[in-house]
Protein backbone atom coordinates (compact mmCIF):
# COMPACT_ATOMS: atom_id res chain seq x y z
CA UNK A 1 0.00 0.00 0.00
CA UNK A 2 1.12 3.59 -0.47
CA UNK A 3 1.85 5.25 2.86
CA UNK A 4 1.81 9.00 3.33
CA UNK A 5 4.13 10.23 6.05
CA UNK A 6 3.00 13.36 7.90
CA UNK A 7 5.14 16.49 7.84
CA UNK A 8 6.44 16.05 11.42
CA UNK A 9 7.39 12.39 11.01
CA UNK A 10 10.96 11.51 10.05
CA UNK A 11 11.37 7.79 9.30
CA UNK A 12 15.05 8.35 8.48
CA UNK A 13 15.88 9.33 12.06
CA UNK A 14 13.06 7.73 14.08
CA UNK A 15 13.13 3.94 14.48
CA UNK A 16 9.44 3.68 15.48
CA UNK A 17 8.36 5.79 12.47
CA UNK A 18 10.55 3.73 10.14
CA UNK A 19 9.24 0.42 11.50
CA UNK A 20 5.60 1.56 11.28
CA UNK A 21 6.04 2.93 7.73
CA UNK A 22 7.70 -0.29 6.58
CA UNK A 23 5.05 -2.50 8.23
CA UNK A 24 2.12 -0.46 6.84
CA UNK A 25 3.53 -0.30 3.31
CA UNK A 26 4.24 -4.02 3.18
CA UNK A 27 6.70 -5.66 0.79
CA UNK A 28 5.18 -4.14 -2.36
CA UNK A 29 4.26 -0.72 -0.99
CA UNK A 30 5.96 2.64 -0.84
CA UNK A 31 6.10 5.66 1.46
CA UNK A 32 6.09 9.33 0.53
CA UNK A 33 6.76 12.21 2.89
CA UNK A 34 4.32 15.10 2.67
CA UNK A 35 7.11 17.46 3.78
CA UNK A 36 9.13 16.47 0.70
CA UNK A 37 6.18 17.37 -1.53
CA UNK A 38 5.93 20.82 0.05
CA UNK A 39 3.01 20.20 2.41
CA UNK A 40 4.52 21.05 5.79
CA UNK A 41 1.68 22.38 7.96
CA UNK A 42 -1.62 20.55 8.30
CA UNK A 43 -2.67 22.37 11.47
CA UNK A 44 -4.23 25.28 9.57
CA UNK A 45 -6.72 25.66 6.73
CA UNK A 46 -5.25 24.25 3.52
CA UNK A 47 -5.05 26.25 0.33
CA UNK A 48 -6.63 24.99 -2.90
CA UNK A 49 -3.11 24.22 -4.18
CA UNK A 50 -2.35 22.10 -1.09
CA UNK A 51 -5.59 20.13 -1.49
CA UNK A 52 -4.66 19.56 -5.15
CA UNK A 53 -1.24 18.33 -3.99
CA UNK A 54 -2.89 15.87 -1.58
CA UNK A 55 -5.11 14.63 -4.40
CA UNK A 56 -2.00 13.97 -6.53
CA UNK A 57 -0.14 11.99 -3.86
CA UNK A 58 -3.12 9.99 -2.60
CA UNK A 59 -3.38 6.72 -4.53
CA UNK A 60 -6.73 6.22 -6.22
CA UNK A 61 -6.08 2.78 -7.73
CA UNK A 62 -6.63 0.41 -4.79
CA UNK A 63 -8.98 2.44 -2.59
CA UNK A 64 -6.70 2.29 0.47
CA UNK A 65 -3.92 4.55 1.71
CA UNK A 66 -1.75 4.35 4.80
CA UNK A 67 -1.07 7.50 6.79
CA UNK A 68 1.34 8.13 9.66
CA UNK A 69 1.26 11.37 11.64
CA UNK A 70 2.16 12.80 15.03
CA UNK A 71 -0.16 13.27 17.97
CA UNK A 72 -0.26 13.67 21.71
CA UNK A 73 -1.91 11.63 24.46
CA UNK A 74 -4.84 13.25 26.30
CA UNK A 75 -6.85 12.57 29.44
CA UNK A 76 -5.87 11.34 32.90
CA UNK A 77 -2.39 9.83 32.97
CA UNK A 78 -1.67 11.23 29.51
CA UNK A 79 1.96 10.20 29.49
CA UNK A 80 2.84 8.40 26.29
CA UNK A 81 5.88 6.34 25.51
CA UNK A 82 7.89 7.27 22.42
CA UNK A 83 7.33 3.65 21.35
CA UNK A 84 3.54 3.95 21.48
CA UNK A 85 1.27 4.25 18.45
CA UNK A 86 -2.49 4.62 18.06
CA UNK A 87 -4.33 2.93 15.22
CA UNK A 88 -7.14 5.35 14.40
CA UNK A 89 -10.66 3.91 14.49
CA UNK A 90 -12.34 7.31 13.98
CA UNK A 91 -11.75 11.00 14.52
CA UNK A 92 -13.66 14.01 15.83
CA UNK A 93 -12.69 17.21 14.02
CA UNK A 94 -12.68 19.76 16.85
CA UNK A 95 -11.35 22.49 14.55
CA UNK A 96 -14.70 22.68 12.74
CA UNK A 97 -12.76 23.29 9.54
CA UNK A 98 -12.53 21.35 6.31
CA UNK A 99 -9.77 21.48 3.72
CA UNK A 100 -12.48 21.31 1.05
CA UNK A 101 -13.11 25.03 0.69
CA UNK A 102 -13.40 27.04 -2.49
CA UNK A 103 -14.72 25.70 -5.80
CA UNK A 104 -15.43 21.96 -5.73
CA UNK A 105 -14.25 19.60 -8.47
CA UNK A 106 -17.20 17.19 -8.70
CA UNK A 107 -15.13 14.85 -10.90
CA UNK A 108 -12.85 14.16 -7.93
CA UNK A 109 -15.47 13.84 -5.21
CA UNK A 110 -18.32 15.42 -3.26
CA UNK A 111 -18.03 18.67 -1.29
CA UNK A 112 -19.25 16.98 1.90
CA UNK A 113 -17.97 13.39 1.82
CA UNK A 114 -19.31 10.78 4.19
CA UNK A 115 -16.74 10.01 6.87
CA UNK A 116 -18.53 6.80 7.87
CA UNK A 117 -16.17 3.85 7.62
CA UNK A 118 -13.24 5.96 6.36
CA UNK A 119 -10.72 4.28 8.67
CA UNK A 120 -9.38 0.84 7.70
CA UNK A 121 -8.15 0.19 11.23
CA UNK A 122 -8.22 -3.58 10.73
CA UNK A 123 -5.62 -3.26 7.94
CA UNK A 124 -3.39 -1.11 10.17
CA UNK A 125 -3.73 -3.48 13.14
CA UNK A 126 -2.91 -6.49 10.93
CA UNK A 127 0.16 -4.73 9.55
CA UNK A 128 1.50 -3.68 12.95
CA UNK A 129 0.81 -6.82 15.00
CA UNK A 130 4.25 -8.30 14.36
CA UNK A 131 6.24 -5.23 15.47
CA UNK A 132 8.39 -5.85 18.53
CA UNK A 133 8.97 -3.18 21.17
CA UNK A 134 6.11 -0.95 20.02
CA UNK A 135 2.92 -0.49 22.03
CA UNK A 136 -0.06 -0.56 19.67
CA UNK A 137 -3.50 0.52 20.80
CA UNK A 138 -6.53 1.76 18.92
CA UNK A 139 -9.08 4.48 19.45
CA UNK A 140 -10.67 7.74 18.44
CA UNK A 141 -8.37 10.72 17.86
CA UNK A 142 -9.47 14.35 18.18
CA UNK A 143 -8.46 16.64 15.34
CA UNK A 144 -7.19 19.92 16.84
CA UNK A 145 -5.57 23.08 15.50
CA UNK A 146 -2.26 22.62 17.34
CA UNK A 147 -1.60 19.41 19.24
CA UNK A 148 1.41 20.96 21.01
CA UNK A 149 -0.90 23.57 22.56
CA UNK A 150 -4.52 22.35 22.46
CA UNK A 151 -7.13 24.85 23.63
CA UNK A 152 -9.01 24.38 26.89
CA UNK A 153 -12.10 23.43 24.83
CA UNK A 154 -10.16 20.79 22.87
CA UNK A 155 -8.61 19.30 26.02
CA UNK A 156 -11.99 19.18 27.79
CA UNK A 157 -13.85 17.58 24.88
CA UNK A 158 -11.09 15.09 24.09
CA UNK A 159 -10.76 14.13 27.76
CA UNK A 160 -14.46 13.79 28.53
CA UNK A 161 -15.30 11.95 25.30
CA UNK A 162 -12.61 9.33 25.78
CA UNK A 163 -10.40 10.24 22.83
CA UNK A 164 -7.01 8.57 23.17
CA UNK A 165 -5.03 11.32 21.45
CA UNK A 166 -5.14 14.68 19.72
CA UNK A 167 -3.50 15.43 16.38
CA UNK A 168 -3.34 18.50 14.17
CA UNK A 169 -2.28 16.41 11.15
CA UNK A 170 -4.95 13.70 10.91
CA UNK A 171 -8.32 15.24 9.99
CA UNK A 172 -7.31 17.21 6.85
CA UNK A 173 -5.77 14.16 5.15
CA UNK A 174 -8.69 11.91 6.15
CA UNK A 175 -11.23 14.41 4.80
CA UNK A 176 -9.45 14.70 1.43
CA UNK A 177 -9.13 10.89 1.26
CA UNK A 178 -12.88 10.51 1.93
CA UNK A 179 -13.54 13.15 -0.73
CA UNK A 180 -11.69 10.86 -3.18
CA UNK A 181 -13.53 7.71 -2.02
CA UNK A 182 -10.47 6.23 -0.26
CA UNK A 183 -10.17 4.44 3.08
CA UNK A 184 -7.29 5.28 5.41
CA UNK A 185 -5.16 2.95 7.54
CA UNK A 186 -4.06 5.72 9.90
CA UNK A 187 -1.51 5.50 12.68
CA UNK A 188 -0.68 8.30 15.12
CA UNK A 189 2.85 8.25 16.55
CA UNK A 190 2.61 9.49 20.10
CA UNK A 191 4.68 12.35 21.46
CA UNK A 192 5.13 12.58 25.23
CA UNK A 193 2.92 15.13 26.97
Amino acid sequence: MRVLVGPRVEPGSDRVAADVAHALAGPDGSAISLAETGLRNLGRPLTAAEVALLRRVLPAEDGLVGYICRGRAVGPGAEASEAEVVVVTDHANLTWRSPLTGPNDDQVGPRFPSMTGIYAFEAALDSLKALDGIIVRSGVVAGVSDDARPTAFEVEVAGTRGHVAVSSELAPVAIVAAHMGLRVAAVVLMVGS
